[in-house]
This record gives C-alpha cells, structure tokens and sequence, in this order.
C-alpha cells in the first residue's frame, strides 16, 4: 500500500496534465472554426495545468509539448514551421502565471537537501562538468564499455585536461 500511495502523485499528475492539453486542444479547434469559448477554454486548460503542476512539478513542460501539438496538427501548413510557432505562442500566456507561480514557490519553499555538499567549482567549472557529462552519456550510450556504477566528480579547482577537450 505505500507504494500506491507514493505513486498517487504520479496518477494525479497525468491526468490533470492530460486535460489541460485536451482543453488547448479543443480551445483552438474552437478558434479555428470561429467559435466562442475560446478564452474560457484557454483559461480553464491553464488552471488545470497550474493544478497538474501542484500535483507534480514534472507537469511544467507542458507549454513546450502544446507548441508540438501546434506544429504537429498541420494548421496553416503554408507557413514555415517557425512562423506557425511564433503564431501560436500568445496562445500559450495563460500558461506563464501558473508556470512562474510554481516556479517561485519551488524555489522559495523546498526544503534544503541535506546530502548537498558545496563540492567548490566555479560557474564555468560546473559549465565544462556539465559538458563533458553530457558527451559522456552519448558516448557510453554508443559505446557501452568500461562501464562502472559510480563515476566521481574531480577534485575542485582541477579539471582534468579530458574534462575540458572531451
């Protein structure tokens, strides 16, 4: 039963996350064919997915996956992909308050983790960590050998030189 109960999040999270793009989809489907409704459509899409993102804050790309419904439903197809982007975006204000809303909240209220430590690095020390990470992961991906469990990050303040030409 706890297993249920700490997914629950994750049933709350997708549904809500659901109906907020059916209510997108269906407010432009309105506005396509000149319908009113469309404002209240919109609205009501954007708190659903302001209470998706309550649920779980992995709700918050949903702004991104509604400009790939818009490029994916092939209205307006004359137009270059960007221009039908650059479109539909006002569509996608009502999305910004709850998006800035939780956001704001999760930065200000979470609790510190307290397995963080300060490892030392400096902004761009961290910039390159990021970047040879990144190139290490496609590469295992392809190239899957010499695998480990654990691999640890460099002591700080000295980067190893594959860590910068990787």
């Amino acid at each position: 039963s706890v297993a249920w109960v700490m997914s629950r999040k994750n049933v709350l999270f997708l549904f809500f996350f659901l109906l907020s793009a059916l209510g997108y989809v269906e407010a432009m489907a309105r506005r396509q064919e000149g319908l009113r409704g469309t404002g209240g459509m919109l609205f009501a899409s954007a708190l659903l997915y302001f209470v998706a993102c309550l649920a779980k804050t992995a709700a918050l790309p949903l702004p991104l996956a509604l400009c790939v419904v818009d490029l994916a439903s092939g209205r307006d197809a004359r137009r270059s992909p960007l221009r039908r982007l650059l479109g539909t975006l006002p569509s996608k204000l009502p999305y910004l308050l709850p998006f800035a809303a939780v956001v704001v909240s999760s930065l200000l209220y979470s609790a510190p983790n307290p397995f963080r430590t300060d490892f030392g690095f400096s902004p761009l020390e961290w910039l390159v960590i990021v970047g040879h990470n990144f190139f290490f992961y496609v590469e295992k991906t392809l190239l899957p050998a010499g695998l480990a469990p654990f691999y640890p990050l460099p002591a700080a303040g000295s980067l190893p030189a594959h860590f910068v030409l990787y």
